[in-house]
C-alpha cells in the first residue's frame, strides 16, 4: 500500500530530476496527476508504470522535455493547444482548464490538441470538466494498431474515446473511458511482460491469424467488428484531421 500524495511525489521527483525542472514545475504536476488518478480508477495500464516510458521517449528525444505550449483562440469557444512535442498531459489539462473557462461564458466550448505525445489516460480530462459540472468529451488518436477488417495490417490506433458527466452528489462523475479495440497496447505490453496470454478474440499476429500470445500480437480487434473499425474512423477525424494532420492512412510507430 502506498498514500496517494506519496506517489504523486514521486512521479514528481523522477519527473523534475529528469528534466531538470523547477520544483514548482506545471508540468510535472500534470504529469503526477494523469498517471496517478489512473491507478485510483483501477487503469492500471495507464497508471505510474507509463513513467519509464516517458523517461525513455524523453531520453531519446522523441518527446521534448521542456515544450513551450502555446494556445490560440480563433473563436472564443475554439482553442488550439500546440503542445510543441510534449507528452499530453501538460497540454491535455491545460486544454480542458480553457475549455471549461470557456464555458463558464458561452455555455460551451471545444479544443484541439495537436503536435503532441502519448495522452495518457483520456478520463482524467473529462473527469475534471464533469467535476465542476460540465459534460465532456475527448478523443484521441493513436499510433497504427486496430485490424482493418478482413486485412493484415493494423490501420487506425486504439482511438479512446471517453465522456463524462456530473453525478450531482458526490465528487465521482460518471465516466466512460474506452479504446476502440478489444484492449489496448499498453495491456499488451503488460502482458507481454508478466508472460500471460491475450483472450481469444483479441488480436491477431502478422499474418492476420488470430492469437494468443502477446508476443506474437502485431494489430488488435476493433470492439464490435466493423462498428469499432467505424468509430476509430470518427476518432480520426475527430483528431488527426481536424488539427490539420490529413495524411490519416499514414502508419505510425507504435513503439
Amino acid at each position: 500500500m502506498i498514500k496517494v500524495d506519496r506517489l504523486k511525489e514521486f512521479v514528481r521527483d523522477v519527473w523534475k530530476s529528469c528534466t531538470g525542472a523547477d520544483d514548482d514545475d506545471d508540468d510535472a504536476e500534470s504529469i503526477a496527476e494523469s498517471l496517478t488518478e489512473a491507478n485510483l480508477y483501477g487503469i492500471d495500464t495507464h497508471g505510474v508504470r507509463l513513467l519509464e516510458l516517458y523517461m525513455r521517449r524523453i531520453e531519446d528525444g522523441s518527446v521534448k522535455k521542456r515544450p513551450h505550449v502555446t494556445i490560440t483562440t480563433p473563436y472564443p469557444c475554439l482553442h488550439i493547444v500546440d503542445a510543441d512535442g510534449g507528452l499530453g498531459a501538460p497540454a491535455g489539462f491545460r486544454a480542458i482548464d480553457e475549455c471549461i473557462k470557456a464555458a463558464e461564458m458561452y455555455g460551451m466550448s471545444m479544443a484541439n490538441v495537436r503536435n503532441v505525445g502519448h495522452a495518457g489516460c483520456m478520463g482524467v480530462y473529462t473527469r475534471r470538466a464533469a467535476r465542476r459540472g460540465y459534460i465532456a468529451y475527448a478523443f484521441s488518436a493513436c499510433p497504427s494498431a486496430m485490424a482493418t477488417p478482413n486485412g493484415k495490417e493494423p490501420y487506425f490506433g486504439t482511438n479512446p474515446i471517453s465522456f463524462a458527466a456530473p453525478r450531482g452528489r458526490d465528487d465521482s462523475p460518471f465516466c466512460i473511458d474506452m479504446a476502440m479495440t478489444e484492449t489496448t497496447v499498453n495491456w499488451i505490453w503488460k502482458a507481454r511482460n508478466e508472460g500471460r496470454p491475450v483472450p481469444e478474440g483479441w488480436a491477431l499476429d502478422a499474418s492476420g491469424a488470430p492469437t494468443t500470445d502477446a508476443r506474437d500480437v502485431l494489430s488488435l480487434m476493433p470492439i464490435g467488428g466493423h462498428k469499432g473499425f467505424a468509430l476509430a474512423a470518427m476518432v480520426e477525424v475527430m483528431t488527426s484531421i481536424l488539427a490539420g494532420f490529413v495524411e490519416m492512412n499514414k502508419k505510425r510507430n507504435r513503439q
